[in-house]
């Protein structure tokens, strides 16, 4: 049986943040860096219905580190739009990104049995995969190499700011550009959260003007945070309250229930929440508010140690009360779209949400995206975030359940 041998470089040399690794398909040799060398053996798709075991030195090679440098330091501090930026213990830049790797065969079936088999292989070590240069041109070939993959989709009612696009795609975000998103783990708010993020680069943003994805693993994350913080949300647990106006109301600037679940029934959506395991009510305008308790730590899925995973930040209204559409507004803390307690229904001191926001940035690093770019990401392990820009951008996502 044919090999790849799996090369190891220090973490202090400049090569290497270990658990990120991006991929560029082509004739070469395969290197990425994490742990001791060892053999590895893996299995191929080939064109047709054949399975036949090739090394994957066939079809990667190392992408130069230049490729992924963003040619710039887009600012942390001080940045519109980014809740505790101002308070002075943000970093100016996040860290830089220091690891990369290559592709080109196949049609867009065959890549995809090609990926699925490097992602189950390899994604539970590294946390994130960037694949560059698929043979992807537009949305609907990004559809077929989804399907292709054979992972069944996530279900559980996929109601963030976001728009369907048919298939299981969904855009990335669908606020405004100029936000810089908090780094989140995908639906770490609810007992229900994808195991996968899935996202595709439609259209690149231009040079210099920002829209890079930020990335940081949720055990460095855990390390660095006061374990008196920790402690005291795993006692008393993380109320997540959400509040969505009526759209015959007018009592709000968010989205209204029907635009999030995309009915117009009261009944579907209780059903929808019941099944989630959410509490909730209406007031007599017919304004809906649905609260959860979950914990603030999950356990690792190597090690079973505790990890930071939730979103409490980006959940809580001073996030809000940062964005453009609520600038200069008076809309009490329980009539923002989320709100985010402790589990006793108690406020969460300012202090201990500006002390886990610079926590997360402080190990955040980011890179910039390129036009048809694939990038998988391991939503237990790692949280992401985007940088706000300016001019145009489109991302899409499509999240996995297993």
């Amino acid at each position: 049986m044919q090999r790849v041998i799996v090369q190891s470089i220090k973490k202090n040399n400049s090569w290497s943040f270990g658990w990120l690794s991006f991929f560029w398909f082509h004739r070469a040799k395969l290197t990425w860096f994490h742990g001791s060398s060892q053999d590895i053996n893996f299995s191929t798709y080939t064109g047709s219905d054949e399975i036949k075991t090739t090394a994957w030195t066939s079809y990667f090679s190392r992408l130069p580190t230049q490729e992924l440098a963003l040619g710039y330091r887009p600012r942390i501090a001080e940045r519109p739009y980014l809740p505790g930026s101002t308070s002075g213990d943000f970093l100016n830049f996040f860290l830089d990104l220091k690891r990369v790797k290559k592709p080109e065969e196949f049609d867009i079936k065959g890549w995809s049995r090609v990926c699925r088999e490097l992602v189950d292989a390899e994604l539970p070590v590294y946390g994130a995969i960037l694949v560059r240069n698929l043979p992807l041109c537009n949305m609907e070939d990004f559809k077929t190499f989804l399907q292709n993959l054979g992972y069944k989709f996530f279900e559980h009612g996929v109601t963030g700011y976001r728009t369907p696009l048919g298939e299981h795609v969904y855009t990335a975000s669908d606020d405004p550009p100029q936000v810089t998103m908090e780094p989140h783990n995908e639906c770490s708010y609810s007992p229900f959260f994808p195991k996968k993020v899935i996202m595709f680069c439609v259209k690149e943003p231009d040079s210099f003007c920002g829209g890079e994805t930020v990335l940081l693993k949720n055990q460095d994350l855990t390390t660095i945070l006061d374990p008196e913080v920790t402690r005291k949300f795993e006692e008393k647990k993380i109320r997540y309250q959400a509040f969505l106006p009526n759209k015959n109301t007018e009592a709000g600037l968010q989205k209204t229930w029907q635009d999030r679940f995309w009915v117009d029934d009261p009944q579907a959506v209780e059903n929808t929440l019941e099944s989630n395991g959410w509490s909730f009510s209406w007031d007599k305008d017919k304004n809906l508010r649905f609260w959860y308790l979950h914990s603030p730590v999950i356990p690792h899925p190597v090690t079973g140690e505790k990890m930071w995973f939730n979103q409490l930040t980006c959940y809580h209204a001073s996030y809000y009360r940062a964005l453009p559409l609520f600038e200069n507004t008076s809309i009490p803390d329980d009539q923002f779209p989320f709100h985010s307690y402790y589990g006793d229904g108690s406020a969460i001191e300012p202090a201990v949400l500006q002390h886990i926001r610079a926590a997360m940035w402080s190990c955040a690093m980011g890179f910039r995206w390129r036009t048809f770019d694939v990038a998988i990401l391991d939503n237990k392990q790692v949280l992401h975030g985007r940088m706000g820009w300016s001019g145009e951008r489109k991302l899409v996502t499509s999240l996995i359940d297993e």
